[in-house]
């Protein structure tokens, strides 16, 4: 078993068990044994007062030193909280607001449909209309590069759509945000930093900086990533906790309760209009247990974070850890959140109230924050949308069986059953209908989805068994005849193997690599020229195939050959062929 340094941080800096209850500690201690990290931080803060507490890990995969309360961990995403405070502190002292229109400080930075009309208060909020960072962008390595200088290097940034429409995840959004502030004021992102965040909250183990912050030790390789202030802050539990102190505090001493409460919900999306409650300024809602809390996740190479409190309770919490055990820091939200609420009533969903219905039918995600992948997911993940006599049941299209039930809040807007706020609502644009939690959901035919569906699987199937089985009937015909296999047997064989290819490099490197992986994609290497190769070999070799089976009259071959090539051809509609990543 790992071992376990448990400190209480006081001014007599005396050890007691912590939080006084051996349960919660033993929770907490099978967590990190059972877990994959290597370290790990915790501090607690309950009903306002500064008794802190601090959980610290460390095993023989981190450095050979102790953790202290002092070490520093990568706190990912929890940068866009502080971005966004810091913006709230320049608009109180009258140096910017968050109506402010981007493209009059930085002339076509922005381009695209409504580019004119995108504030600052969308790209905090994430409703800009542009898309997540590429695989390109990932790839980028620059140690420290200022906001301004990704701006020259980046610019101009397309939308995808008008402002306030839809919700979608961009890191590039915050860099392009940081990047007015520094036009604006004429003075450096980390300049201000200091000036208006660390300094003032005493957070002197704070950082934004990508490779001079030294920090705890992670298994991962580092990445020297362009879009700082979207990602890349570097902190420790007692900062965390100062800043947290601040939030929860919301005594005017940091700033007016009325920009804190700006910064809890958003306000610049029409899903934020009719009353959900959405992605604020870096900060959003989470629930535990049937309790919201609001703060930030964090996640980069090797490195997770989270912060979360409940304004109303003065309690709050921040993890930090030096692993990638994603399954590890969602039982670590849940034991710790649960620990804070134990004595809160949950929050009951009010009676409800009958508005405009939705469209019931098939809905896919229209807003995923990278559009090269947007189109795969949304397929995999189409939600089925069913009317009832008390509300909404939404439910799996093709795969899974998780339901939730959506209960009328009003207007067009709509409260899950297992959530404390609504945070849906129902809404048409151009003639097309579109449901929003947190993300978009585009309304589509029936038929053509399952045609869509139909194709990739039916194609990736016969291309996976053309893949396994082909060879070995080859195999055969060779021991029994001694003949070589047919021309159109052979071009079948490389088109199958090569669409197996394409979906395998694609789908590891984005979902079960990480961040270091995904980098790959971006730059011109193995994994993204192989991408690129066998998206426009495939095609050749079916339509190889295809043209000697006809004309040989080979029709097993023929049939075989002709999902693979509608396979070809629906990935040539979504834009993967050519698949280029970099």
């Amino acid at each position: 078993m790992r071992s376990l340094q448990v400190l209480i941080l006081s001014s007599a800096a005396i050890c007691f068990p912590l939080f006084g209850s051996e349960s919660f500690e033993g929770n907490l201690q099978d967590i990190f044994d059972s877990s994959g990290l290597p370290g790990l931080a915790v501090g607690v803060i309950k009903e306002g007062k500064n008794d802190s507490h601090y959980l610290f890990g460390h095993s023989e995969l981190s450095r050979s030193e102790k953790t202290t309360s002092e070490t520093r961990f990568r706190a990912g995403s929890i940068s866009k909280l502080l971005t966004s405070l810091l913006a709230l502190r320049l608009q109180e002292k009258g140096e910017l607001k968050l109506t402010d229109l981007i493209n009059e400080e930085l002339p076509d930075h922005l381009i695209g449909p409504g580019a004119s009309e995108v504030t600052l208060a969308h790209l905090l909020e994430h409703t800009s209309g542009l898309a997540g960072s590429s695989y390109r962008e990932y790839a980028t390595n620059k140690t420290d590069l200022s906001p301004t200088d990704y701006l020259k290097q980046e610019a101009p940034f397309k939308l995808r759509w008008e402002p306030g429409l839809h919700y979608s995840y961009s890191n590039p959004g915050y860099t392009i945000a940081a990047g007015y502030i520094e036009q604006r004021l004429g003075i450096d992102f980390d300049t201000l930093m200091q000036r208006e965040m660390f300094a003032p909250l005493g957070m002197k183990a704070s950082s934004f900086s990508t490779s001079t912050t030294p920090v705890a030790e992670s298994p991962a390789p580092r990445w020297e990533m362009p879009i700082r202030p979207a990602g890349s802050l570097v902190t420790s539990i007692p900062d965390l906790l100062k800043l947290l102190q601040v939030l929860i505090k919301n005594d005017g001493s940091f700033l007016s309760s009325d920009s804190i409460e700006r910064l809890h919900k958003g306000q610049a999306s029409l899903a934020a209009k009719a009353g959900a409650d959405t992605y604020g300024l870096g900060c959003f809602g989470f629930v535990i247990d049937g309790h919201l809390f609001r703060g930030h996740w964090g996640r980069t190479e090797g490195f997770q974070a989270t912060l979360g409190y409940l304004p109303e309770e003065k309690k709050g919490f921040v993890i930090l850890t030096n692993g990638p055990d994603r399954g590890a820091m969602n039982q670590l939200r849940k034991v710790i959140g649960k620990h804070l609420t134990i004595d809160s009533p949950r929050v009951r969903p009010p009676l409800s109230e009958k508005g405009t219905e939705p469209v019931p039918g098939i809905y896919l995600n229209y807003s995923h924050d990278m559009p090269m992948r947007a189109w795969l997911f949304a397929l995999l993940e189409a939600k089925s949308l069913s009317l009832t006599s008390s509300g909404i049941i939404m439910k799996p299209a093709s795969f899974g069986n998780h339901t939730t039930k959506w209960i009328p809040r009003g207007e067009s807007l709509y409260q899950a059953e297992n959530l404390p706020v609504p945070t849906a609502v129902s809404f048409e644009h151009k003639g097309t209908t579109f449901w929003s939690d947190g993300e978009s959901f585009r309304h589509v035919s029936t038929w053509s989805f399952w045609a869509e569906l139909s194709v990739l699987l039916l194609g990736l199937a016969c291309s996976l068994l053309v893949t396994i089985i082909l060879p070995l009937i080859i195999l055969v015909i060779r021991l029994k005849t001694k003949k070589k296999p047919e021309a159109p047997t052979l071009s079948l064989f490389l088109a199958a193997l090569s669409y197996v290819a394409i979906f395998g490099i694609f789908i590891y490197c984005d979902l079960f690599g990480g961040i270091s992986t995904a980098i790959q994609l971006g730059v011109p290497g193995i994994s993204s020229l192989a991408l690129t190769f066998f998206s426009l070999f495939a095609p050749v070799m079916i339509c190889l195939c295809l043209l000697r089976s006809i004309k040989g009259r080979h029709y097993f071959t023929t049939t075989t050959a002709l999902p693979i090539f509608f396979l070809g051809l629906l990935l040539a509609y979504r834009g993967w062929l050519p698949l280029i990543t970099f």
